[in-house]
């Protein structure tokens, strides 16, 4: 039986074993998982968990004593997520050279291959997109919600494709280091189409959208919207890593268990949320004591007709 365990079951477990709490029903998960015929993976999610961490150190050696290295990951330009053993302390050590970007020429650097002949046509190609209009109308738009206006900045000020890309790499920028703005994005989008507020608290929500949404300007389906969202993505050549991933995030988008965001909890921990829930449904078993994130991820489950089974600790215990 293969078990996932969500990041902040790792981090109890610990704790319960550090401060020696034979009691802590952490303690007894830790032991049970131990003495038990399991094969527990760590994700490069865990990892990523970890970036602001304390005693990462410490962390990463307890991921590979319980799951005895074994890691399963999505790997850039491959077609299945794989299980195989990798040293948690080297993978993290590893993950920390990874590129990141937080503007357009960031992005251009980024792909440029110093062949002077392909970097040519590299910038060719975006130069392109300076000779196209967007011909969108900000004063319609700031009348809606004036943060549009902040956002796309480039866009106000020049009329042209590349202004938009630019505002675009930019927004997922600041979203990811501003939890305000996808927090008013998500309020806009909320109260614009009349979502039900209570739509947390209603068993099987996707159908609900399937139903309510055809009938908003959104004139889709939640179906459609993810469906076809995936036909069209690249960014994974696994279809099932951005499908799962974005189900999870347009439940969160539409209000479903919606994450409250904080300056702790980020737009990165709603992410990170999403792709435990790509990894979790290679498995058996997923172990997770947050309420909002398990029921986003029954429910992307149930829609996507994954049979991971979602527990606490506590029924995984029973």
């Amino acid at each position: 039986m293969v078990i996932y365990l969500d990041w902040h079951i790792f981090s109890y477990m610990l704790s319960a074993i550090e401060s020696k709490e034979e009691s802590n029903h952490y303690f007894q998960l830790y032991n049970k998982l131990k003495d038990g015929d399991y094969l527990i993976p760590y994700s490069p999610t865990h990892l990523a968990d970890l970036k602001k961490a304390l005693d990462k150190e410490t962390k990463l050696k307890f991921i590979n004593e319980l799951t005895e290295k074994l890691c399963l990951a999505q790997y850039w330009g491959k077609e299945y997520a794989i299980f195989h053993k990798r040293d948690a302390l080297e993978h993290f050590k590893d993950s920390q050279n990874e590129i990141e970007f937080s503007c357009f020429h960031d992005l251009v650097d980024i792909m440029k291959t110093g062949d002077s002949a392909l970097d040519s046509v590299l910038d060719t190609t975006f130069n392109f997109y300076t000779m196209f209009p967007h011909n969108i109308s900000f004063e319609v738009l700031e009348k809606v919600a004036p943060i549009y206006g902040q956002l796309f900045e480039n866009s106000k000020n020049e009329n042209s494709i590349m202004a938009v890309i630019e505002d675009i790499i930019q927004i997922i920028s600041l979203i990811n280091s501003d939890y305000t703005i996808y927090r008013e994005l998500r309020k806009i989008v909320r109260n614009g189409l009349n979502i039900d507020s209570n739509l947390s608290n209603q068993p099987n929500p996707i159908d609900i959208l399937d139903s309510f949404l055809p009938q908003t300007a959104i004139n889709k389906s939640f179906s459609e919207i993810i469906f076809e969202n995936n036909s069209k993505n690249n960014t994974s050549k696994n279809k099932n890593f951005s499908l799962i991933i974005d189900s999870y995030l347009q439940l969160d988008m539409w209000g479903y268990q919606a994450d409250k965001l904080t300056k702790k909890n980020q737009y990165q921990n709603l992410f990170n949320d999403a792709s435990h829930c790509f990894y979790a449904a290679h498995c058996d078993i997923y172990i997770n004591n947050e309420n909002r994130g398990s029921k986003k991820t029954i429910e992307v489950y149930r829609k996507l007709d994954i049979q991971t089974v979602v527990l606490t600790a506590e029924e995984f215990l029973k």
